[in-house]
């Protein structure tokens, strides 16, 4: 009777931590873009997501008036926490002209797809208009959880737990 009082006591600890812990920081969504040339950079900070992403992958189109910006977590060895990260791509080769760039992304606290919507301007200095993503980076998780000491604290002891 005493192992299942404390095997269960560790399952709802480990099922419970991870958004006790998330609710200790802040995490709101900002997306900005700013244009260099012929180029867009797009980066996403505050961006809530698994706290062992493999990368992340932007699915580009570019039609008339519109660019569309799809922000997609690959995760191959997922762990059984979120945190917060910011995120950032490069769009080159964008053919001249006045946009609207929809960003999209899932929101893992309201479990839906938002959109954050920006008027950019690409110049013309001779770009082929043949887009594509040429990077994407993301930075480690950062947040404050209450267990770590590290200055600024992150998700790195949670995320050592599930590992």
């Amino acid at each position: 009777m005493i192992r299942s009082s404390v095997l269960l006591a560790a399952c709802l600890l480990f099922a419970v931590l991870p958004s006790a812990a998330q609710a200790q920081f802040d995490c709101s969504d900002s997306v900005f873009a700013y244009v260099d040339g012929g180029s867009i950079r797009v980066v996403h900070m505050g961006a809530l997501y698994n706290c062992c992403p493999t990368r992340f992958d932007y699915d580009v189109t570019v039609e008339e008036e519109q660019i569309t910006v799809v922000e997609v977590e690959i995760l191959e060895n997922p762990c059984y926490c979120i945190c917060c990260m910011d995120l950032a791509t490069a769009i080159e080769d964008v053919p001249p002209g006045e946009y609207v760039l929809d960003f999209h992304w899932y929101e893992y606290e309201t479990y839906e797809w938002r959109v954050w919507y920006l008027d950019v301007s690409v110049p013309d200095v001779g770009q082929m208009g043949d887009y594509f993503v040429a990077w994407s980076n993301h930075s480690d998780c950062y947040g404050t959880t209450g267990i770590s000491d590290e200055d600024p604290p992150t998700w790195g002891m949670i995320k050592e737990m599930y590992r």
